[in-house]
């Protein structure tokens, strides 16, 4: 009995020992697996970091492609516009010296009456012969060519006005070389000095320049028209009167000048408004009061007021006649010959010359 038990025991322990074994050597080879798996885990990251890392690299190089070739384009950009303004502005150099030259080298002939020293004022060749006949060549034709006006310039100075410079620098540039308002805005870099030329490279190289003509506009006026000079307008606007011995055009001229700079948004109803305020008094009540408000209507009513203002006849009749005489007594239509009221305000039909000896 105590052999089988032993040897049972025995069969066990042989049993026991090889599943301790087979255990073991599949754990082995679960180990060797769970580390290779690890092996191509990493090796697989690796991979994807490296790709992850390529894809950056290469995006990355494209971006800085881009970004250098958007900084050449623009570059290149500015250097045409710069070189496109220099050339233009060596151009217009050249062009007035050359006219500078002409102007001083062509002398400006006078006709004179022929001297008996001379037999013709034409030039002739003279012949080799008597039997050839004399060859008279074509007189020499002058051109006058005026030099050029002198273009508008800008500095930014307080005593300036920048809306009448702009006004002026348009029909200049019009006239001389047939620019509309936005090529002007690519050149006006030209026509301006100082602080003007200084404030117009900012604002072109700012993120957010100006594209087109009104915008320049705007932010030029707002940025000269400055505090000092709106006060010295608006005390030239109260002081502007017509003088004693001015005329109306004279004085329209003046004011006008004036009223498109202090009040640019009016119209003209509102010019005739302000020249009936600032015109002298006497003037008023004989110009009486427009039909239709027009500026041209105004001028010609004015106008014939002025011929009876200064008439000799007026201040002779004025010095002999009651004081309180109305001075419209004075006044006579050259329509209907019926003193009171001008032509203008006349409403009858006009009456036919030398009506008074017509019953003779």
């Amino acid at each position: 009995m105590a052999d089988s038990d032993g040897q049972k025991l025995k069969d066990c322990l042989t049993s026991l020992s090889d599943g301790l074994q087979t255990e073991i050597t599949s754990t082995t080879n679960l180990e060797t697996m769970f580390t290779t798996l690890q092996s191509k885990v990493t090796e697989l990251e690796q991979r994807f970091t490296d790709q992850v890392q390529t894809l950056s690299a290469a995006h990355e190089l494209k971006f800085q492609h881009l970004d250098t070739a958007i900084q050449q384009l623009d570059t290149q950009v500015k250097a045409s516009h710069l070189s496109v303004s220099t050339q233009i502005s060596e151009l217009t150099a050249e062009l007035r010296a050359t006219l500078a030259a002409l102007c001083a080298s062509t002398p400006i002939t006078s006709p004179s009456p022929p001297s008996n020293h001379f037999a013709s004022s034409r030039p002739c060749l003279i012949p080799s012969s008597p039997q050839e006949p004399s060859l008279t060549l074509p007189p020499r034709t002058t051109f006058i060519i005026q030099p050029p006006t002198v273009a508008p310039f800008f500095s930014g100075k307080t005593d300036e006005k920048p809306r009448p410079f702009l006004l002026q620098l348009h029909q200049y540039t019009t006239s001389s070389f047939g620019w509309d308002k936005e090529i002007l805005f690519q050149n006006i870099g030209q026509f301006l000095r100082g602080n003007a030329l200084e404030w117009y490279t900012q604002i072109i190289t700012s993120n957010n320049p100006p594209t087109h003509w009104d915008v320049f506009h705007t932010l030029f006026l707002e940025q000269f028209s400055s505090p000092l000079r709106l006060a010295q307008l608006e005390q030239e606007w109260h002081k502007c009167l017509q003088n004693s011995d001015e005329s109306i055009n004279d004085f329209l001229v003046r004011l006008r000048s004036l009223w498109s700079e202090h009040k640019p948004h009016e119209i003209e109803r509102d010019l005739v408004r302000h020249l009936f305020t600032k015109i002298r008094p006497q003037l008023v009540p004989l110009i009486g009061v427009l039909n239709a408000p027009t500026l041209e209507n105004f001028l010609t009513r004015a106008r014939e007021t002025e011929l009876i203002d200064f008439s000799p006849s007026r201040y002779a009749s004025s010095t002999r006649s009651n004081p309180v005489h109305n001075t419209r007594s004075n006044i006579v239509c050259y329509k209907c010959n019926i003193p009171g009221h001008l032509a203008s305000q006349c409403t009858r039909s006009p009456s036919p010359p030398y009506s008074h000896n017509s019953k003779n």
